[in-house]
């Protein structure tokens, strides 16, 4: 039953006390999420705005009142945008486990997820609020990981596909090698069976979906000599004398990611070695 303006007063009123709502008081909050064809109640908007208000001011701190946070944009349909961004102020103030949308995992042993595919399979989460992978062993897994690619490849090659399953449709073609050269490296991470969790979060404003790929600190080390590769030099060393690399589809996706994925570790191993053999020419001429 969907909660009264009067009773989320007094939850409001609990949290300006620096007490919390208990587990039962939840799904009261969140049930105008789930309704269909509510009735439009400005009081009642106005209530939940300064709720989620509240719950900001709260947070970091993790306590019930944070479970009841959406952080999936269609579960905000039924509210108004100044509700919106009180969710979005929330939303700022959680870290980056706690705010996914949706969680995709690769070499993570799970039960009850969803697979993405069968030639390559992943498994999959959809979240609705705030907290719920807290409840799964991924949580505590992905806490201990890194991101994986460097932060500023968005800004200056543009938004890749981050799939793990290898399954690219409808690629933008401005952004064709980034994501060649994204899912090439995470061909390498995935067929060394090293853990992987893609990570999607929602700016519930905007509308728009942002994916952080994470990994274990030790297999991001094996694989550093990859990561110093940009996609600059992937393209005009590797990706360039491949030409099946510019016939990208959802069919024959994998194949090439995999292909070219092992062209990259090829073209590391030999550069490595060129460049232990000038080191050692060098030495050599010092002495």
């Amino acid at each position: 039953m969907p909660i009264s303006a009067r009773e989320l007063r007094e939850c409001i009123n609990k949290l300006k006390n620096g007490r919390d709502i208990t587990k039962k008081d939840i799904p009261k909050i969140v049930s105008l999420c789930r309704a269909r064809n509510v009735r439009f109640d400005l009081d009642l908007f106005q209530d939940y705005e300064e709720w989620f208000k509240t719950v900001a001011d709260r947070l970091p701190e993790f306590g019930n009142y944070a479970y009841t946070v959406p952080v999936n944009g269609a579960f905000l349909r039924n509210f108004n945008l100044r509700v919106i961004k009180a969710v979005s102020k929330c939303l700022d103030k959680m870290s980056l486990l706690d705010r996914a949308s949706q969680v995709e995992i690769a070499n993570i042993p799970v039960k009850g997820w969803s697979w993405t595919s069968m030639s390559k399979p992943t498994r999959f989460l959809n979240l609705k609020l705030a907290g719920d992978l807290r409840s799964s062993d991924v949580y505590e897994k992905a806490s201990g990981m890194v991101v994986f690619f460097d932060e500023d490849l968005e800004e200056k090659y543009g938004i890749p596909e981050y799939d793990l399953n290898g399954s690219c449709f409808g690629i933008n073609a401005q952004t064709l090698y980034v994501t060649l050269y994204v899912q090439s490296i995470l061909s390498v991470a995935y067929r060394k069976k090293m853990p992987i969790v893609r990570i999607t979060t929602e700016d519930v404003i905007r509308q728009k979906k942002r994916d952080i790929v994470l990994v274990d600190p030790s297999d991001r080390k094996k694989l550093e000599h990859l990561l110093s590769f940009t996609p600059d030099e992937a393209f005009d060393q590797i990706f360039s004398r491949h030409p099946e690399s510019r016939k990208i589809s959802g069919g024959n996706s994998r194949e090439i990611f995999n292909e070219t994925g092992m062209m990259m570790e090829r073209y590391s191993f030999l550069k490595e070695k060129y460049e232990t053999a000038e080191d050692d020419i060098w030495m050599e001429t010092i002495r």
